[in-house]
């Protein structure tokens, strides 16, 4: 079968247009030349030569390129046909004679036989002539046996006519594949182009924090690109357990079996064993298992498409297989940090209750035990001084558990926002501890996820608590802004300021500033020289 290209259909339409005009001309000349002498064999010729030249039209037409046989049958026809007819209306004399051209114009437009196709037509163009030479050797009537002066011109015509074809059909195929490879290398660099976009949106998902989104972003890039037709995403835990899905382009019912075939299939089954594709109704998936070296780290659901046999999509099938492996593989290893910096923040906690919270709390209990047991000994004016002293003892640990933990639970009920929160926060630091803090709060802090504002809001604390604390400072600026795709919250005061060289190791709070901001793909700054105050600057991506 030939191969289809825009190139080869111009060139049929071509010759389909030549043979047309020309059976035309060739045929009125050839009436014109008759001399009011008709016979019935010049009427046999012009209706033979009408109807094979239609015949060959129509049949070249309506079977290239998906018959070449019938092409080839076509040809070797009207060669013998075109032949006779040619013998019979007068040799070289015959007008019919250049109607052969078409042809030789056909087989070297065409193909038909390959890379035979040139010296078949050169063949037949001889045969051609040893057809007029066998006629003049009969002697068929009106025509005389010997050649004339104009009967050799018209051969050297005939050959040079046909030398003309040949190179300029052999001209237009190279500027035709001149066109084809222009147009082949113009669809590399788009295909190019639009995969470089495709890898840098992928690349986003490095800055995502929240699994969920990364998986559906994931799934989004895997569906413009080798997943067209539809694709559904599952992360797998350790216990072949489906801790995260995502979707797209696939009916709710067929994820829900997805998620089924997971849970029943992958738990009892070796993973050589496991099954490449399934059947959901009339629609089939292939399946992907992304490994890791040890365990299946997510399940890939494709649905059919047409594409599988183009080379450039296989090698973008492969790259975004291996792109979606490290995105689980990151997946992974964040959540093993999270739960590290979890345990951590447990310990310190736990250990800053112990040493502070705890023991405040146990000297309010031995003075509200004297002050019990001292009830009716003393005066009620020195009740109510005791009194006073337990209250500020009280404030004292509850002001130093607050700094401890830092509020993680956000607008719950409307009571708990961001805002609120880090502004009562502020007030408390400024009344206890007799300084100024200003707060500049963007309206767009709403829009952060709960994860983001925890990050902030702990890191805030974390730096008023280290100015007052240790820095010593007597004024706080807080400003917090979200625009350009980063939360940024910029902490300065007028502290005597630490050399970030020698920072003692139980300094704990800054190292979780550093954690808690790496741990949502941020940036921390601290910007400070002793006697010179500090300037905290942190980026979250939003």
């Amino acid at each position: 079968m030939l191969k289809y290209e825009k190139g080869e259909k111009e060139s049929l339409n071509l010759c389909i247009s030549y043979r047309t005009i020309s059976l035309i001309v060739l045929t009125l000349v050839y009436v014109l030349i008759w001399n009011k002498n008709i016979t019935s064999s010049k009427v046999f010729i012009i209706i033979g030569m009408l109807m094979s030249g239609t015949a060959g039209i129509y049949l070249y037409k309506n079977n290239y390129p998906d018959n070449n046989k019938l092409i080839i049958v076509t040809i070797i026809m009207e060669c013998l046909a075109y032949s006779i007819f040619i013998i019979l209306s007068g040799g070289f004399a015959s007008p019919y004679l250049w109607y052969f051209i078409n042809i030789l114009m056909v087989i070297m437009a065409l193909k038909p036989f390959g890379r035979y196709s040139k010296t078949i037509s050169a063949g037949l163009m001889v045969l051609m002539l040893i057809s007029v030479l066998i006629q003049k050797r009969i002697g068929i009537p009106n025509n005389p046996a010997s050649f004339q002066y104009s009967d050799i011109n018209t051969g050297i015509a005939f050959v040079l006519v046909y030398l003309g074809f040949y190179l300029l059909l052999e001209s237009n195929d190279k500027l035709l594949q001149g066109r084809a490879d222009l147009l082949e290398s113009k669809k590399r660099s788009e295909r190019a182009l639009q995969h470089t976009m495709n890898v840098y949106d992928a690349l986003n998902l490095f800055s995502l924090s929240d699994p969920q989104k990364v998986m559906d972003e994931l799934n989004s890039t895997l569906f413009r690109t080798i997943a067209r037709k539809g694709c559904a995403i599952f992360k797998v835990n350790s216990l072949y357990e489906i801790g995260l899905c995502s979707s797209e382009g696939i009916i709710e019912d067929h994820v829900s079996n997805m998620a089924e075939f997971i849970l029943k299939t992958i738990k009892f089954k070796e993973n050589g064993s496991l099954p490449g594709d399934m059947n959901i109704g009339d629609d089939l998936y292939k399946i992907e298992y992304i490994r890791d070296s040890s365990n299946i780290l997510a399940i890939l659901f494709i649905s059919g498409t047409e594409e599988e046999g183009d080379e450039h999509y296989r090698m973008e099938y492969r790259f975004y297989l291996h792109f979606a492996k490290v995105i689980m593989q990151e997946l992974d290893i964040q959540a093993m940090i999270e739960s590290f910096i979890i345990s951590e923040e447990q310990n310190r906690i736990a250990s800053e209750i112990h040493d502070t919270v705890i023991q405040k709390l146990f000297s309010i209990s031995l003075n509200i035990s004297a002050l019990e047991a001292s009830i009716g000994s003393i005066s009620d004016e020195d009740v109510k001084i005791k009194l006073r002293d337990i209250r500020k003892n009280t404030n004292s640990a509850m002001k130093t558990l607050r700094e401890t933990i830092y509020g993680i639970k956000w607008d719950y009920n409307h009571e708990e926002t961001f805002d609120k929160k880090l502004a009562t926060y502020v007030q408390e630091a400024m009344a206890m501890n007799n300084i100024q803090i200003s707060l500049n709060l963007d309206e767009d802090t709403s829009l952060l996820t709960p994860n983001k504002k925890t990050a902030l809001y702990r890191i805030i604390c974390e730096a008023i608590n280290n100015a007052i604390r240790h820095g010593e400072a007597t004024e706080i600026s807080i400003d917090v802004s979200v625009g350009q795709g980063f939360a940024t919250g910029c902490i300065r005061d007028n502290g005597k300021g630490f050399d970030k060289n020698s920072i003692p190791k139980d300094r704990q709070g800054i190292r979780n500033m550093y954690m808690i901001t790496g741990i949502l793909k941020g940036a921390l700054k601290i910007d400070t020289a002793v006697g010179k105050g500090t300037v905290i600057l942190c980026r979250i991506p939003v």
